[in-house]
This record gives structure tokens, C-alpha cells and sequence, in this order.
């Protein structure tokens, strides 16, 4: 448990600027370029890129940002808590982003 902060902030700030990108561009309506990947620019557009108007994406920079500010405390305090409440949001990220790649392949078959 000793390095784990470290996979933590850097997979955050992955994320983070993965999601930022594409709330920029989403918010923005600029068509992604996507090279080996098709289907990018449906999926960015469809009616599931929202909830009650917020998107995804955005969700996704909060999320990241969580993760990165978990890895920091658990960082500095080396608290067992904030390894389980990073735990806890990672856990439910990945349950989360399960149900978006389901959305993506089933419903909008991007």
C-alpha cells in the first residue's frame, strides 16, 4: 500500500486530462479526431453525453479531481481512510464507466 498514492495521481491526472478534453470538446462542439477508434463524434454527441444537461465529460474532470486530491491526502496524512475512500471512488468509477461502454457498444453501437 506504500506506492499506491502514486498510481493514484498519475492515472488521475490521466483521466483528468482526458475528461477535461472532451468537456472542452464537447462544450465547444468540435469533432474529435479520433485516428484507430471510430464513432468518437456519436458518442460525444448522442443523447446519453448528458445528464440533466451537465456532461459526462465533466463528471468525469470531478471524478478525476477526486482521485488526484485522495492520492494527495493519502500522501501527506498516510491515513489507511483515504486509501478506502479512493478505493470506494475508483470502485464506482469503474462500475460507472462499465455502464458507458455498455451504452457505447448497445445503444449507440459506436
Amino acid at each position: 500500500m506504500k506506492k499506491w498514492y502514486i498510481w493514484y495521481g498519475l492515472s488521475g491526472l490521466a483521466g483528468f486530462a482526458d475528461a477535461l478534453y472532451l468537456t472542452i470538446s464537447h462544450l465547444r462542439q468540435h469533432t474529435l479526431g479520433c485516428s484507430i477508434l471510430t464513432g468518437c463524434d456519436e458518442v460525444l454527441t448522442s443523447i446519453y453525453s448528458e445528464i440533466g444537461g451537465i456532461p459526462l465529460a465533466l463528471i468525469g474532470v470531478v471524478y478525476y479531481l477526486m482521485l488526484i486530491a485522495g492520492a494527495i491526502a493519502w500522501y501527506q496524512t498516510r491515513k489507511k481512510g483515504w486509501f478506502s475512500a479512493i478505493l470506494s471512488v475508483n470502485i464506482a468509477g469503474f462500475i460507472a464507466s462499465m455502464l458507458l461502454v455498455y451504452v457505447q457498444w448497445a445503444l449507440i453501437q459506436a
